[in-house]
C-alpha cells in the first residue's frame, strides 16, 4: 500500500498537484482583498481602528468560519444544496429530507453511542475544514465527509424502528418510512432523466456545441476564428473534437 501511495504523494507535494489549490487560494485572496477595501471604506471609524477591526486576517477568518458552518448547515444538508448544477440536480438538499428527523433522534442518543458516535462525528467535523480555507460548500468539495453521514442517518433510523415494542407496529412504522423513502428516490430520478438534461444543459455547455458547429460550417471564409470562453470552456470540446477526428483518420 505505501508503495503504491508513494507515486500519488509525490504527484500532490512536488509537482503540480497543488495547482487547483493555488488557484482557488489566489480566488480567495482576491475576495479577501476587496472585501478589506470595501468594508474599510464604509467605516467611520480613524483609519487606525479600520486596520485593526477591518484587515486581511479578520475577513479571512470569517469567510473560512462561514464556509465551515455553511458545509454543516440544514440548507446545504437538506433543502437546498450546492449552487452548482454541474455536480447535482437542484431543488433539494445534497440528502434526502426524509433523512433529517433521524439525525435528530441521534442527537437525543448522541451520549450512548460511545466510540463510534464519536469517530463518526468527528468525521464529518474535520472534513469540511480543508475545502472551507479555500471556497464555499460545494458538492465535490465536501464529499470527504461521505459515508458518515449515512452511518448516521441509518443509526437513527435503527433507533427509530427499535423504539416501538410491537413487532407489527415496528413493521407498520418501517414501511411507512420505505415508502417516503421510495417516495423521495423516485422524484429524484425523474427529475434525473426526464428534467435535469434540459435545465441543467447549460451547466454542461451544450451551446459549445452549437458554437463549434457554426464555426466549422463558416471556417472556410475567414482565416481566424474567435471562441469565447467567459462562460464555459468550450476549447476542450474543440480538442476533443481533434482528437476524435485524427483518431478515425488514422
Amino acid at each position: 500500500m505505501i508503495l503504491i501511495s508513494v507515486p500519488l504523494i509525490y504527484l500532490t507535494l512536488f509537482s503540480k498537484g497543488f495547482s487547483r489549490f493555488s488557484k482557488l487560494t489566489d480566488t480567495n485572496n482576491r475576495i479577501v482583498i476587496e472585501t478589506v477595501n470595501r468594508e474599510r471604506n464604509a467605516s467611520n471609524l480613524p483609519f487606525k481602528w479600520r486596520m485593526v477591526f477591518h484587515n486581511k486576517l479578520t475577513v479571512w477568518m470569517r469567510l473560512v468560519k462561514n464556509n465551515y458552518l455553511e458545509h454543516l448547515s440544514p440548507n446545504f444538508w437538506y433543502i437546498y444544496g450546492d449552487n452548482s448544477l454541474r455536480y447535482f440536480t437542484g431543488n433539494m438538499g445534497m440528502f434526502y429530507l426524509f433523512e433529517m428527523p433521524f439525525w435528530q433522534l441521534v442527537c437525543i442518543f448522541l451520549s450512548k453511542i460511545k466510540k463510534a458516535g464519536i469517530f463518526t462525528i468527528g468525521w464529518i467535523l474535520l472534513a469540511p475544514i480543508p475545502a472551507s480555507l479555500v471556497g464555499r460548500s460545494f458538492a465535490v468539495r465536501s464529499i470527504s465527509m461521505l459515508p458518515a453521514p449515512f452511518f448516521i442517518a441509518g443509526y437513527g433510523l435503527y433507533k427509530f424502528t427499535a423504539f416501538f415494542k410491537r413487532p407489527k407496529t415496528a413493521i407498520a412504522a418501517s414501511l411507512v418510512v420505505s415508502l417516503v423513502a421510495v417516495f423521495f428516490m423516485g422524484s429524484l430520478l425523474i427529475r434525473y432523466y426526464l428534467e435535469y438534461p434540459v435545465y441543467a444543459a447549460t451547466w454542461w455547455g451544450w451551446e459549445n456545441k452549437k458554437a463549434i458547429d457554426y464555426a466549422k460550417e463558416r471556417e472556410a471564409k475567414y482565416d481566424k476564428i474567435f471562441i469565447s470562453d467567459f462562460y464555459t470552456e468550450p476549447h476542450w470540446l474543440l480538442l476533443s473534437i481533434t482528437v476524435l477526428i485524427r483518431g478515425n483518420s488514422a
